[in-house]
């Protein structure tokens, strides 16, 4: 029951109607009562936040795989492809977990999913000979990452390779930097 109740959640929240994200709906397109949705979640907001858990084990789970590959450009790539999944398989719902996020006060959750998505880069960032400030880079990583992947969910790109190179563009950029100044 809980699955269809978060599943129902999930397609009302990706429909782009968010007047339409209520318990009522909810428990009627899961095919549950409204007294065995309130069973299992207090409220809309406890089926929010269950559901940005959701999409932050997602996240994490492909961000985990990627990180293992042996080359750390390929590990690279993958962990934008699974970034750039994670904001534009399903936008609508993205951009309404994003807008979420922040109502709900989950600062304590995103802090420990931004220290949990830095440590699995870091783990890559540290194969890369001669890199200066890691952590730094880690952390700059990951907001040109975010800032790109929120802009495109925030216009609706619909286009998942686009933005996925536009990221690789700027973090392999980003990292090839240095090297170019002191080439010159």
């Amino acid at each position: 029951m809980v699955a269809a109740i978060l599943q129902a959640a999930a397609e009302l929240l990706d429909s782009g109607e968010p007047e339409r994200y209520t318990t009522n709906l909810i428990a009627e397109r899961a095919g549950a009562s409204i007294g065995s949705l309130y069973q299992y979640f207090p409220s809309k907001d406890a089926i929010t936040v269950a559901l940005l858990a959701e999409a932050s084990q997602r996240l994490m789970a492909g961000l985990e795989q990627a990180s293992r590959l042996d080359d750390w450009r390929a590990a690279l790539r993958a962990m934008i492809a699974a970034a750039v999944a994670h904001q534009l398989d399903r936008p609508g719902l993205a951009r309404m977990l994003d807008a979420h996020e922040s109502r709900l006060a989950a600062a304590d959750a995103r802090l420990r999913d931004g220290a949990r998505i830095h440590a699995v880069l870091m783990a890559v960032l540290r194969r890369i000979p001669g890199l200066d400030r890691p952590e730094a880079v880690g952390a700059d990583l990951i907001a040109i990452t975010r800032a790109l992947c929120d802009a495109a969910g925030e216009r609706g790109e619909p286009d998942t390779g686009a933005l996925r190179q536009s990221v690789e563009r700027a973090i392999f950029g980003y990292l090839a930097w240095p090297a170019r100044q002191n080439a010159s």
